[in-house]
């Protein structure tokens, strides 16, 4: 691995660990065993840094979004809660420091609202395609669907700050899951249902 992406794979460490603020480029160049003129040769300051690291998670949150409906049943939409979970146990500090970064990077945070814009934007596509296929009720009220993709994008978004607050130790792939499928369960048809235990719970019927 060059020296470079080696800076950047421990920063994120460093970022997870100890937050952006508190993350120091002489703390970064101990875990690598490298002298801070080293790594200033690759990074001059921090927000060098920060930037190519949101570049590395901007990628992976890309192709997280790219791999949609690519199954024709709700198991598409559990195995993309998977990859979010996946994602937020990867950058914790993506999501805790959402303020930092909004006051320091300001159009990095606007690469963050671009993600959260399309994730909505999907979730939304989602309901409504399953509303066709007869397994998800229609909207009750204009604007139902949108609210809800957008209350599960706030869930994603804010998971790894409610955690850290209320300092839980059941951060379960399966405790994120429920959170999610509580807030769709209740649209579900009697179609739905059926689909449900069958394709994400994996429950076997006669």
């Amino acid at each position: 691995m060059r020296t470079k992406d080696k800076i950047v794979h421990t920063s994120i460490e460093v970022f997870n660990e100890l937050g952006y603020s508190n993350a120091r480029l002489q703390i970064i160049a101990d875990r690598l065993n490298i002298s801070v003129g080293n790594l200033a040769y690759h990074f001059n300051t921090k927000d060098e840094i920060i930037k190519k690291v949101y570049q590395v998670v901007s990628d992976e949150l890309t192709e997280i979004l790219s791999t949609f409906r690519t199954k024709p049943t709700l198991e598409d939409l559990d195995e993309q809660i998977d990859k979010f979970f996946c994602f937020i146990e990867k950058y914790p500090f993506y999501f805790v420091d959402i303020v930092e970064i909004q006051r320091l990077h300001p159009e990095l945070h606007q690469q963050r609202l671009d993600y959260m814009e399309r994730m909505i934007i999907q979730m939304k596509s989602r309901l409504e395609y399953h509303v066709t296929r007869g397994v998800i009720r229609p909207e009750e009220f204009k604007g139902h669907f949108n609210q809800l993709a957008n209350d599960i994008s706030i869930l994603v978004t804010f998971w790894p700050a409610y955690c850290l607050a209320i300092e839980s130790n059941n951060k379960s792939l399966q405790r994120f899951k429920s959170a999610i499928w509580a807030m769709v369960i209740p649209l579900l048809t009697k179609k739905g249902k059926e689909e449900y235990e069958r394709s994400v719970l994996k429950i076997e019927t006669m």
